[in-house]
């Protein structure tokens, strides 16, 4: 049984760090030159919230679902509006949760378990824009929390992972066909594991990195959807769970952050499909999980807030990740530190940081990050 991931599941988004002793700090990048980005106040959340999910539509809005505030669950959805820079209600979910959303081909939003106070969940739920509503669709076969959730090329949706009931690591995995509504058992993970990554290479093969079967791991592997069986890869030169994982342009996933067998980490790597293999690279100025990792249009990620060492505190760090030559650049930092948040790339190319937990209060506001 994976006592202190389960112990954690839910603890983590509150006291991220306070459990841990030591760091993992390699040597600190070269010094960029800083760039412009900065952070703006956009309009506020009707009420405070962290650990919800974000997931901008096709129409250029982004849903803001589910979460916690210190009260409870929270079932209640927002749409946020470019255009005016305002959050608007839209219909609740069917069962409030901690889940990674996947936007689906037509559409439409798919949230497949997930986490809650109590444990994990197996219903399924479809959030239609255009009806503004949420609707239940087939359970899973297994509830999970703390499991990954992406969208495969042929539309269907892979459901990988997590930690069962009991707090058990899963090593079964799952695919929702939208056109059915319904889940089917799919190859099993070489690896029971939760907290990972999963990142969709360029070839349509997804990438399962690090996460934790009691501890925080460093194999990873990948699902071929054709065959529909996970395969061995590289391994991460690092041990991690509640990391980053970002495809770059370049067709490489940076893995940055998170957490490791000794403490919070500030280490990167780079995965290149073509090899199979990691490789070290420059990653924070400081020991960081959770940080949101958000590609932008430069093809520079944006790495923001986050909790640091020991303490679970949230941090007001904000940079971009340069592509080349693959180092720390810092920008303006956030208005408010935070973690648990969100971070949602927009069509005209600026950030929306939503919400998260600053020390030990949750947060209503939102900022914006001008590149």
């Amino acid at each position: 049984m994976s006592s202190r991931l389960a112990l954690r599941s839910f603890a983590v988004l509150l006291t991220l760090g306070a459990a841990c002793g030591g760091t993992s700090t390699p040597p600190g990048p070269p010094v960029l030159p800083p760039l412009n980005g900065t952070f703006m106040d956009t309009g506020d959340l009707p009420g405070p919230r962290f650990g919800h999910q974000a997931v901008r539509l096709k129409d250029g809005t982004v849903l803001i679902a589910g979460g916690y505030d210190f009260a409870g669950e929270i079932m209640s959805a927002l749409r946020y509006d470019p255009g005016s820079g305002t959050f608007a209600a839209t219909g609740d979910m069917r069962a409030a949760r901690w889940t990674h959303p996947a936007l689906l081909q037509d559409g439409r939003v798919l949230f497949a378990g997930g986490m809650t106070r109590t444990g994990p969940i197996g219903s399924a739920e479809i959030y239609d824009p255009a009806a503004g509503t949420f609707t239940d669709t087939h359970d899973l076969h297994t509830g999970r929390q703390l499991a990954s959730v992406t969208l495969l090329p042929d539309g269907t949706v892979l459901v990988a992972g997590g930690l069962d009931a009991g707090a058990f690591p899963l090593q079964s995995a799952e695919r929702y066909d939208p056109q059915t509504g319904t889940f089917s058992a799919t190859g099993s993970l070489r690896t029971a594991r939760a907290a990972h990554s999963a990142t969709l290479l360029p070839d349509g093969r997804v990438l399962i990195a690090g996460g934790s079967s009691d501890s925080a791991l460093a194999s990873a592997e990948v699902y071929d959807p054709a065959l529909g069986k996970f395969l061995a890869t590289g391994s991460l030169d690092t041990a991690r769970m509640y990391h980053s994982a970002t495809l770059l342009t370049t067709g490489k996933v940076l893995v940055i952050g998170g957490e490791g067998t000794s403490g919070i980490l500030s280490s990167a790597e780079t995965y290149d499909p073509q090899t199979g293999r990691f490789a070290p690279a420059w990653g924070l100025p400081a020991p960081l999980a959770q940080v949101t990792a958000t590609l932008l249009q430069s093809g520079n990620v944006l790495l923001a807030g986050g909790a640091d060492q020991d303490t679970g505190f949230s941090s007001p760090l904000a940079g971009e990740w340069v592509l080349a030559p693959g180092a720390w650049a810092a920008t303006g930092g956030l208005g408010e530190a935070r973690y648990g948040h969100t971070a949602t790339l927009l069509t005209n190319g600026r950030v929306l940081v939503v919400g998260g937990l600053r020390n030990s209060s949750v947060l209503a506001t939102a900022e914006l990050y001008v590149p």
